[in-house]
């Protein structure tokens, strides 16, 4: 079990599964992937998470790292 599926499974919502959670859904909305999906290691995000980015600023650098494309604006 992971990091996060375990304090999800706690029913305990702490910071670090809240800024997941909103980054998997910025990734969902721009990318159509979430943080497993693009192989992102639960170390990882809370790496980028103790660094302090908000869950746009990561987005915005994971996506330029990687260069995935955006899905277009409608």
């Amino acid at each position: 079990m992971t990091l996060f599926a375990t304090f999800e499974c706690m029913h305990a919502p702490t910071l670090v599964v809240r800024w997941k959670l909103q980054v998997d859904a910025i990734m969902k909305r721009d990318f159509l992937i979430d943080l497993d999906e693009a192989g992102a290691s639960d170390e990882d995000v809370l790496r980028y998470f103790e660094f302090g980015f908000s869950p746009d600023e990561f987005t915005d650098w994971f996506g330029k790292k990687y260069d995935l494309d955006r899905v277009p604006s409608r």
